[in-house]
Protein backbone atom coordinates (compact mmCIF):
# COMPACT_ATOMS: atom_id res chain seq x y z
CA UNK A 1 0.00 0.00 0.00
CA UNK A 2 3.08 2.00 0.96
CA UNK A 3 3.72 2.14 -3.09
CA UNK A 4 0.36 2.78 -3.75
CA UNK A 5 0.42 6.62 -4.45
CA UNK A 6 3.65 6.41 -6.83
CA UNK A 7 2.15 4.21 -9.21
CA UNK A 8 1.78 6.03 -12.24
CA UNK A 9 -1.62 4.52 -13.15
CA UNK A 10 -2.68 5.07 -9.69
CA UNK A 11 -6.37 6.50 -10.04
CA UNK A 12 -6.62 9.63 -7.69
CA UNK A 13 -10.39 9.25 -7.40
CA UNK A 14 -9.37 7.93 -4.34
CA UNK A 15 -7.70 10.72 -2.82
CA UNK A 16 -10.20 13.63 -3.80
CA UNK A 17 -11.81 13.29 -0.09
CA UNK A 18 -8.49 13.30 1.71
CA UNK A 19 -7.66 16.02 -0.42
CA UNK A 20 -11.20 18.09 1.07
CA UNK A 21 -9.75 17.27 4.33
CA UNK A 22 -5.99 18.10 3.92
CA UNK A 23 -7.23 21.99 2.48
CA UNK A 24 -8.87 22.66 5.92
CA UNK A 25 -5.01 23.85 6.85
CA UNK A 26 -4.95 26.13 4.13
CA UNK A 27 -8.27 28.33 5.35
CA UNK A 28 -7.68 31.66 6.52
CA UNK A 29 -9.55 31.05 10.06
CA UNK A 30 -7.69 29.38 13.37
CA UNK A 31 -7.98 25.75 13.43
CA UNK A 32 -9.71 24.99 17.06
CA UNK A 33 -9.31 21.98 18.96
CA UNK A 34 -12.89 20.28 17.72
CA UNK A 35 -11.56 20.62 13.66
CA UNK A 36 -8.47 19.36 14.29
CA UNK A 37 -10.10 15.99 16.32
CA UNK A 38 -12.90 16.26 13.76
CA UNK A 39 -9.84 16.04 10.60
CA UNK A 40 -7.98 13.06 12.43
CA UNK A 41 -11.08 11.23 13.10
CA UNK A 42 -12.18 11.28 9.15
CA UNK A 43 -8.21 10.76 8.21
CA UNK A 44 -8.15 7.68 10.31
CA UNK A 45 -11.20 5.97 8.07
CA UNK A 46 -9.31 6.62 5.20
CA UNK A 47 -7.19 3.51 3.20
CA UNK A 48 -4.34 5.81 3.81
CA UNK A 49 -1.72 5.43 5.85
CA UNK A 50 -0.58 8.06 7.64
CA UNK A 51 2.89 8.62 5.79
CA UNK A 52 0.61 8.35 2.57
CA UNK A 53 -1.57 11.37 4.20
CA UNK A 54 1.32 13.21 4.85
CA UNK A 55 3.35 11.99 0.94
CA UNK A 56 -0.79 13.78 -0.36
CA UNK A 57 -0.38 16.78 1.64
CA UNK A 58 3.06 17.82 0.58
CA UNK A 59 3.32 16.53 -3.23
CA UNK A 60 -0.13 17.13 -3.64
CA UNK A 61 -2.24 19.49 -1.58
CA UNK A 62 0.35 21.73 -0.69
CA UNK A 63 2.03 22.81 -4.40
CA UNK A 64 -1.64 24.18 -5.05
CA UNK A 65 -2.90 25.80 -2.07
CA UNK A 66 0.35 27.13 -0.51
CA UNK A 67 -0.67 30.05 -2.40
CA UNK A 68 -3.77 30.80 0.04
CA UNK A 69 -1.43 31.64 2.67
CA UNK A 70 -0.72 34.94 1.54
CA UNK A 71 -3.90 35.80 0.74
CA UNK A 72 -5.05 38.87 2.46
CA UNK A 73 -8.56 38.88 0.03
CA UNK A 74 -11.10 37.91 3.41
CA UNK A 75 -11.87 34.27 5.22
CA UNK A 76 -12.11 31.54 3.00
CA UNK A 77 -14.43 29.06 4.74
CA UNK A 78 -13.49 25.72 2.24
CA UNK A 79 -12.08 25.24 -1.10
CA UNK A 80 -14.82 23.65 -3.53
CA UNK A 81 -14.67 20.31 -4.05
CA UNK A 82 -14.47 20.01 -7.82
CA UNK A 83 -12.34 22.94 -8.36
CA UNK A 84 -9.45 21.60 -5.47
CA UNK A 85 -9.62 18.30 -7.62
CA UNK A 86 -9.36 19.87 -10.87
CA UNK A 87 -6.09 22.09 -9.55
CA UNK A 88 -4.20 19.44 -8.14
CA UNK A 89 -4.94 17.29 -10.75
CA UNK A 90 -3.86 20.06 -13.34
CA UNK A 91 -0.71 20.59 -10.93
CA UNK A 92 -0.19 16.92 -10.81
CA UNK A 93 -0.29 16.30 -15.24
CA UNK A 94 2.06 19.77 -15.55
CA UNK A 95 4.49 17.99 -12.94
CA UNK A 96 5.18 15.71 -16.16
CA UNK A 97 6.86 18.35 -18.20
CA UNK A 98 9.19 20.43 -18.06
CA UNK A 99 7.60 23.51 -18.14
CA UNK A 100 6.58 22.33 -14.70
CA UNK A 101 9.42 20.71 -13.34
CA UNK A 102 11.10 24.26 -13.83
CA UNK A 103 8.05 26.00 -12.18
CA UNK A 104 8.09 23.63 -9.25
CA UNK A 105 11.72 24.08 -8.61
CA UNK A 106 11.51 28.34 -9.17
CA UNK A 107 8.30 28.38 -6.20
CA UNK A 108 10.70 25.53 -4.12
CA UNK A 109 11.80 28.44 -1.73
CA UNK A 110 8.20 29.68 -0.68
CA UNK A 111 6.69 26.36 -0.87
CA UNK A 112 9.35 25.23 1.52
CA UNK A 113 8.79 28.44 4.08
CA UNK A 114 4.95 28.04 3.47
CA UNK A 115 4.96 24.24 4.57
CA UNK A 116 6.13 25.76 8.00
CA UNK A 117 2.74 28.20 8.69
CA UNK A 118 0.53 24.43 8.51
CA UNK A 119 3.17 22.56 9.95
CA UNK A 120 1.99 23.45 13.78
CA UNK A 121 -1.61 22.37 12.84
CA UNK A 122 -0.21 18.70 10.72
CA UNK A 123 1.70 18.25 13.84
CA UNK A 124 -1.49 18.49 15.78
CA UNK A 125 -3.57 16.35 13.55
CA UNK A 126 -0.85 13.69 13.35
CA UNK A 127 -0.73 13.42 17.14
CA UNK A 128 -4.77 12.98 17.27
CA UNK A 129 -4.46 10.45 14.59
CA UNK A 130 -1.98 8.10 16.34
CA UNK A 131 -3.92 8.39 19.74
CA UNK A 132 -7.12 6.56 17.88
CA UNK A 133 -7.68 3.28 18.12
CA UNK A 134 -7.42 1.42 14.30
Amino acid sequence: MENKLQQASFDYQHCYSVWQLLSELYLDNELEQQTLVYLAQRLKNTEFSLVQLEQMLLTQVHPVLHWNLLSVAGEWTYFEATSLQDAINDYLTEQQSVRGKLKHLVTWPWRRYSQTLVSQDWLRVKALYEDLKP
